[in-house]
């Protein structure tokens, strides 16, 4: 790669990275609100 190779590996790298957080994100964020809406849910159920 005429001496770029650690330039365009780490890019790659940071890249990889940048997608994994991208995905993996919204699911951890997903799932807390899908249990604080789970647990708004039963706390009005209670009170009826």
């Amino acid at each position: 790669m005429g001496g770029y190779g650690v330039y365009v590996w780490s890019a790659y790298a940071i890249w990889l990275a940048v997608m994994i957080i991208n995905v993996v994100q919204p699911a951890i964020k997903s799932r807390g609100t899908l249990k604080r809406l789970a647990r708004s849910i039963n706390q009005r159920a209670k009170q009826t």
